[in-house]
């Protein structure tokens, strides 16, 4: 259920002022065009920035979709490139949370996380130094990689278009690692809904979430 538009920079801030239910708010990072998020109060205010559950939206999309964003932030989505530079700007951390085929559950959780503007091609920058995580550290390999999706390839040293096998968007260096968090929901080879650590592994669910640094006001 929507809740009142309370217009603050991100969830973390409305979970400091007393909020504690899970749900969509209105947030303006930097005091431009507020737009509306799904905030994860349960665990201390992340803001919600893709999620896979069920396969109802298809990820398969181009560059415009991945800029702008699509699908229901109360269900399936990808928040959109510029929403999320907008909300890492000024530096933040990214969680990956992950729920396996036998419904286990894994965590990937990186302190560092910046997806740069638009000039930039939404190049992105991780940082590996304090990662935790119950798998190994897989994406820091995609560190300062612009943004590709099938149609526009903007990954230099790659010698396929991970996009292209039906991968989704994203910060690929290469067509592996923690990198097909946007592929095709359900399958579980190449270019499905899976990371890859010596081999794919088949994931039935993600949720990516974005906070402030820590140590941050």
């Amino acid at each position: 259920m929507m809740q009142s538009a309370i217009v603050i920079n991100n969830c973390e801030e409305i979970y400091k002022n007393g909020t504690r239910l899970d749900g969509i708010y209105a947030i303006s990072p930097d005091g431009r065009c507020p737009f509306f998020v799904y905030c994860d109060m349960t665990k201390g205010g992340w803001t919600v920035s893709q999620r896979r559950i069920n396969g109802n939206v298809n990820f398969f999309r181009d560059w415009d979709d991945y800029v702008h964003g699509f699908g229901d932030v109360d269900g399936e989505f990808w928040l959109g490139l510029q929403k999320i530079h907008r909300l890492t700007q000024g530096g933040s951390q990214i969680y990956f949370g992950i729920t396996n085929y036998d419904d286990t559950t894994d965590f990937a959780h990186y302190q560092t996380f910046t997806v740069h503007g638009a000039a930039t091609k939404y190049r992105m920058n991780v940082d590996a130094y304090g990662y935790k995580g119950s798998i190994n550290e897989l994406f820091a390999d995609h560190d300062n990689m612009a943004f590709s999706t099938y149609e526009r390839d903007n990954y230099v040293h790659a010698t396929a278009n991970c996009a292209g096998s039906g991968g989704g968007g994203w910060w690929w260096k290469k067509c592996c690692l923690l990198g097909n968090l946007n592929g095709i929901f359900g399958k579980k080879g190449e270019g499905g809904l899976n990371y890859y650590d010596s081999s794919h592994i088949p994931i039935k669910a993600v949720e990516m979430k974005i906070k402030a640094i820590n140590g941050t006001c």
